[in-house]
């Protein structure tokens, strides 16, 4: 049976470890349980994964599951998102930091390589309670992400926006309303981080949001190849 250039990349996947190069992407999606990190990455993905579910069975770094895609505006790079688990009691929000950074650790490739090139944490426009202690750790993301790790590429995302987005009534001012609030914790505990919203489950939404939080990656390509 023939399995096909799809089918034996993703068989290489499941034997071969990640080795990070310097000019892969590697982004973190992180929310609380039903937020919508995996139909994010799905959306990402357009559903065509070039493969995923590749994560280390330690039970330190369990379910961080890490999904590669590509995107001609970012020619010759890896784009790898990371799907973490949702917050709840096991694991704490917290702890799911410390996957990541297991993760990123125990990759194969130089140092430079292992850094998160951003953070994108999801958060259900139906609910204004967000993790403090999560929050209060996002402020130091140096220690997650690496030296070159700033606030300015953590960007949060609101999700599982109303249908009836456009009517101005009751249900849209009550979610614009929980927006607010949202933005104004995270300006409380994180300062200038951005929100944004992903409101609509299409591949062209999912990479709308993705490249706000990598809009440093795409400036540097410009100046690289000496775009205005």
């Amino acid at each position: 049976m023939a399995w096909g250039l799809k089918g034996l990349r993703i068989l290489l996947s499941e034997i071969l470890p990640i080795v990070l190069g310097e000019d892969d992407i590697i982004v973190a999606v992180i929310g609380a349980a039903g937020a919508g990190k995996t139909t994010f990455i799905d959306a990402v993905s357009n559903r065509k994964k070039i493969w995923a579910n590749h994560s280390l069975k330690s039970e330190s770094i369990r379910n961080i599951q890490a999904t590669l895609v590509k995107h001609k505006g970012f020619p010759g790079r890896r784009i790898y998102l990371l799907d973490t688990p949702g917050f709840d009691d096991k694991p704490k929000p917290v702890e799911v930091l410390g996957m990541i950074h297991k993760w990123l650790s125990r990759r194969r490739g130089k140092p430079k390589a292992k850094q998160l090139s951003g953070l994108i944490y999801l958060q259900r426009i139906t609910d204004t309670r967000m993790e403090t202690s999560m929050l209060e750790a996002l402020r130091d993301c140096h220690t997650l992400g690496g030296k070159n790790m700033t606030i300015d590429k953590i960007l949060f995302a609101t999700t599982m926006w109303g249908s009836n987005q456009l009517s101005n009534g009751p249900e849209e001012r009550s979610e614009l309303e929980r927006e607010n609030k949202i933005r104004s914790m995270v300006k409380e505990y994180i300062g200038r981080a951005r929100v944004d919203r992903f409101r609509e489950r299409t591949t062209e939404e999912a990479w709308r949001v993705l490249k706000s939080v990598l809009r440093e990656v795409l400036e540097g390509q410009r100046e690289d190849s000496g775009e205005q």
